[in-house]
């Protein structure tokens, strides 16, 4: 697969990346390759998935929001098939149409497993 593809007219973007930094149970900071030994980290808020705040002021919400990200911690952890691949998932994103200030994503793993699903079928609350 080349580093990126871009479907004709759309904001719809397909990369190889890695994760960073996992802020919470739906979004995560993605290292990207852009292509041509180009990188960078951008947050990604995982499509069609809605996890409790970490900083929620009720006590049971951030229990959840904490539950919710310790499974995303375990799912890249998981899904990692090819421990030499430096760019072991596939980022496909998308522009948030509400904001427009933030990308949507979805990640697979190689075997094509994806993060949306797999915290899709978790209830938090």
């Amino acid at each position: 697969m080349p580093p990126h593809e871009a479907p004709p007219d759309s904001w719809r973007w397909r990369f190889r990346a890695r994760p960073g930094r996992i802020i919470d149970g739906d979004t995560v900071v993605m290292q990207i390759d852009l292509g041509f030994r180009t990188h960078m980290e951008q947050p990604i808020r995982i499509t069609g998935v809605d996890t409790p705040e970490l900083l929620s002021a009720d006590p049971a919400e951030r229990v959840a929001a904490q539950e919710a990200k310790s499974h995303v911690v375990m799912w890249f952890d998981k899904h990692r098939h090819d421990a030499g691949l430096l760019w072991p998932y596939t980022l496909n994103t998308d522009k948030d149409k509400m904001t427009f200030a933030r990308y949507l994503g979805s990640v697979t793993c190689s075997e094509g497993h994806s993060l949306s699903e797999a915290l899709g079928q978790r209830e938090y609350l």
